[in-house]
């Protein structure tokens, strides 16, 4: 059981509090253990399954150049399946191993990781860089050892819906999404930067429906010349498809879209049924992104991470996606932080690098990290990009807002910085 493996952790690490004495589990003089849950099969799982992977790629090339102050970092993570009993048993058996863990890294899913994030801060357990959008996750008081990653679903809505909004004037809107906290709050910030006169439908649907050809259908019927589209890449995909195949063509504006991951859906979803390329279908498509784009050959991280990418002997051949960039993103950022927790980390000293200063000023995101005392949320810029033949290019201001009623408004870009060697803190 998990409460089992997280009481042996607060048995280490002295309990819930912020000043855990050292050693804690998962580190030695030479190693750095970190384990995570990851949706590696089941109906989530279609392009995240390529995450932790591209983690471990990094890693391992971060290991083969000596590590963070001469420790080695291992990244054990195990299937979720997307589901809550899923991640309770994965960190069951990840946690109680032996030699235990040092933090738990880049758990996936909103349903997943509420399941196990309560035990895991009783433990006094660091939860880093969590993977969902859900403000629920940024609870610093509540919540001490646990910091989110993605900027918070609302927020990328809301930045989405003024986009339409402001860009496409006139123009009927319809809005496709799923019934749960993502869905919920693309269509609340539609609601707020669009006029309920111009929204003609909105249609829902579970994340276990076996098809939303209807609500698709529907949309189309009720006269959409925009579809905003909020859920797994999975939906994404059989919207542009049926689309299609409906002989209709609203503009696609779709929250979270990697056109590698959809063009691998788009194929596997035809069934051998003859379709234009799927690279056509998505060619005009609209999304926002808080990483560079992979095809942004001149930004240095990406040019790292393709090159890692590139010479991993479990990547190379795979696709060079923004699945891979979120994994070697996460992963980099891990690295700053155990290099900012100094040469005998502990965990209350990686939690102190973590909310001490901005983390990643100058990192892989567009913006840098928020993490404070008071906010453990994560990135706050987008920028806004579109798809033309299976590239995404992302231009214009990079926007910001809250997860609540505020306005978007336009924030300062990074400038990309790899540190000298691509190994932070030398």
């Amino acid at each position: 059981m998990l409460a089992a493996a997280v009481a042996v952790l607060l048995a280490g690490c002295g309990g819930g509090t912020a000043s855990a004495p050292t050693p804690a589990p998962g580190i030695t003089d030479r190693t750095v253990t970190i384990v995570s849950h990851q949706p590696l099969r089941g109906t989530s799982h279609p392009g995240y399954d390529q995450i932790a992977p591209a983690a471990q790629a990094y890693f391992r090339w971060l290991n083969a150049r000596g590590g963070i102050n001469g420790r080695t970092i291992t990244l054990r993570y195990a299937d979720d399946r997307g589901t809550a009993s899923g991640a309770r048993s994965a960190l069951d058996g990840l946690l109680d191993s032996s030699g235990g863990a040092f933090a738990v890294f880049n758990g996936q899913g909103t349903t997943a990781h509420g399941a196990v994030v309560d035990q895991l801060t009783e433990g006094g357990v660091p939860d880093l860089f969590v993977g969902s959008g859900c403000g629920c996750f940024n609870r610093p008081g509540a919540l001490p050892y646990t910091f989110g990653w993605e900027p918070d679903d609302t927020a990328e809505a809301k930045i989405l819906a003024r986009y339409v909004a402001t860009r496409m004037p006139g123009l009927r809107v319809g809005v496709l999404y799923e019934n749960d906290d993502l869905g919920r709050s693309g269509l609340q910030a539609v609601r707020q930067f669009i006029p309920a006169a111009r929204i003609v439908d909105t249609e829902d649907y579970a994340v276990t429906a076996p098809s939303i050809n209807s609500q698709i259908a529907a949309l189309r019927a009720a006269g959409a010349q925009v579809v905003l589209s909020f859920g797994l890449p999975t939906f994404s995909a059989t919207l542009a498809l049926v689309a299609h195949d409906l002989g209709w063509h609203p503009k696609l504006v779709v929250a979270g879209a990697d056109p590698t991951t959809l063009l691998d859906l788009i194929e596997k979803q035809s069934k051998g049924v003859a379709h234009p390329p799927g690279a056509a279908l998505l060619d005009g498509m609209i999304t926002a992104s808080y990483l560079p784009s992979p095809d942004d050959a001149a930004n240095p991280w990406i040019a790292l991470f393709r090159k890692i990418h590139d010479a991993d002997p479990d990547l190379a051949g795979e696709p060079f996606d923004a699945n891979v960039v979120y994994g070697m993103a996460a992963a980099s950022t891990f690295a700053q932080a155990l290099a900012a927790a100094g040469p005998e980390p502990t965990r209350a000293s990686l939690l102190a690098a973590l909310t001490a200063a901005p983390l990643d000023p100058t990192g892989p995101g567009l913006t840098a990290l928020t993490y404070s005392a008071t906010d453990h949320g994560g990135f706050r810029g987008l920028q806004i990009g579109t798809v033309q033949g299976g590239r995404l290019t992302l231009g214009g201001p990079v926007y910001s807002t809250d997860a609540g009623t505020g306005p978007v408004r336009t924030v300062p870009a990074v400038h990309p910085v790899v540190p000298d060697g691509g190994i932070p803190g030398r």
